[in-house]
C-alpha cells in the first residue's frame, strides 16, 4: 500500500534520485571529504543508498521524536510537515547530521580497507541516485526498471568494470531483474562477502554473542517467488560467513519481529518503529553482545532507539560488524 507518507520519499526518488531530494553537493558535503580512494582503482565500492543517507535519516528520526515529545504525535499531515521541515532546513539539523554521519563514514572507509586487504584497488563511489531497493519495498516495483536503467548508466560513467555491492537486497534485484535481462551488462557485480571469504578464514573474535536480527520475512512477501529466493539465499550466506568466524557465537535469529527498518514500516510512521526497536534492544541485551543486521536500514532503527533510550548494546549491519573484526577495530 502506497500511502502519503510513502509518496513523500517515493516522489523524491522519482525526481531527485533519493529518499530526501538531496542534491550531489550537499551529500558532498557530509561524506565525501575523508572517504579514502586509490589511484588506478581495478574495483568501485558502490554504497547502498541507508549508508549514504543513514546520518541525515537517523537526524530526521531524531528531530521527529523530540517534536513528538514536545507537541504529542499527529497524523498524516504533521508526519509529512515534519519531512518536509527537515528537508527544506537541512542548515539547521547540521550538527546532529553531522554527529551521525561519523558511524556512516568509518563504516565506508573498513569496508575499502578489507577490500583492499583482498588485493584490489578501490575507488569509492558515493552518489545521490539511490539504489532503486526502496522502491520495491515501498511497493512501486512498477517504476523500479526506470530507475534501475538510470542507475546502470550512472555506474557505466565510472568505466570499471567490477562493481562490489554490501546489501544482499540490492545485489539480488540488480541480478535477478537487471543482469540477466541485459545482452551486454557494463560491468560485473561482486557481493561483499565473497570478496572477502579468505580473509574471514582467518579472523578470529574473543568469545562475542551475537543475535542476527532481520525481519525480512515479512518484507519479501512483496518479491516475486524467483527474486525472493535468491535474496534469502544471500542472506543465509551472510550468516554462514558471521558463523565461520572463530569466537563468533550466533546465539538468537530473528527474522519475524516487526519490519522496523522497512520501507512500509518507518516511512509511514518513525515513532512507531523506533518504540518497536526499543523493546526489541531491551530484550536482547541480556541475551547477547551484539546485535547484527543484513539491512543498514534495519541497523538505523535500532540506532536511534539506542540513543534515546540509553540502552547499552552494540549494533552493526553485517558489512560494518564484518569489517570491524577483520582490521581489529574496536566494536
Amino acid at each position: 500500500m502506497v500511502t502519503a507518507e510513502i509518496r513523500f520519499f517515493v516522489d523524491n526518488i522519482m525526481n531527485s534520485g533519493n529518499l530526501l531530494g538531496l542534491d550531489r553537493a550537499t551529500i558532498d558535503v557530509y561524506l565525501a571529504e575523508g572517504i579514502r580512494s586509490d589511484e588506478e582503482p581495478d574495483l568501485v565500492l558502490h554504497v547502498d543508498s541507508y549508508t549514504v543517507l543513514g546520518g541525515f535519516l537517523e537526524a530526521l528520526m531524531i528531530k521527529m521524536f523530540r517534536d513528538s515529545m514536545e507537541g504529542g504525535i499527529g497524523g498524516v499531515d504533521w508526519i509529512i510537515s515534519e519531512y518536509k521541515s527537515f528537508v527544506e532546513n537541512i542548515k539547521d539539523y547540521e550538527r546532529e547530521i553531522i554527529a551521525h554521519t561519523k558511524r556512516y563514514f568509518d563504516k565506508i572507509n573498513n569496508v575499502a580497507d578489507v577490500i583492499r586487504g583482498a588485493g584490489r584497488k578501490v575507488r569509492v563511489y558515493l552518489s545521490e541516485i539511490s539504489s532503486g531497493v526502496e522502491l520495491y519495498f515501498s511497493g512501486r516495483s512498477e517504476i523500479l526498471k526506470n530507475h534501475i536503467s538510470r542507475k546502470i548508466n550512472e555506474l557505466s560513467t565510472e568505466g570499471i568494470e567490477n562493481i562490489a555491492v554490501l546489501s544482499p537486497f540490492e545485489y539480488s534485484i540488480y541480478q535477478r531483474r537487471y543482469a540477466i535481462q541485459a545482452s551486454m551488462l557494463p560491468f560485473k557485480l561482486f557481493f561483499y562477502p565473497d570478496l572477502i571469504m579468505d580473509i574471514i578464514m582467518r579472523v578470529s573474535a574473543d568469545g562475542i554473542r551475537v543475535t542476527i536480527f532481520e525481519p525480512y520475512i515479512a518484507p519479501l512477501s512483496l518479491f516475486p517467488l524467483d527474486l525472493k529466493s535468491y535474496t534469502v539465499e544471500h542472506l543465509e550466506r551472510i550468516e554462514k560467513m558471521i558463523e565461520s568466524i572463530r569466537g563468533v557465537s550466533i546465539v538468537e535469529h530473528r527474522y519475524d519481529d516487526p519490519p522496523i527498518g522497512y520501507e512500509q514500516l518507518w516511512m509511514i510512521n518513525p515513532i512507531i518503529s523506533i518504540n518497536m526497536a526499543k523493546e526489541i534492544l531491551e530484550r536482547s541485551r541480556e541475551k547477547c553482545d551484539v546485535l547484527v543486521t543484513m539491512r543498514t536500514s534495519t541497523c538505523m532503527v535500532l540506532n536511534v532507539a539506542r540513543e534515546l533510550y540509553g540502552i547499552d548494546i552494540r549494533t552493526y549491519d553485517y558489512a560494518d560488524f564484518v569489517s570491524k573484526l577483520i582490521l581489529g577495530a574496536e566494536l
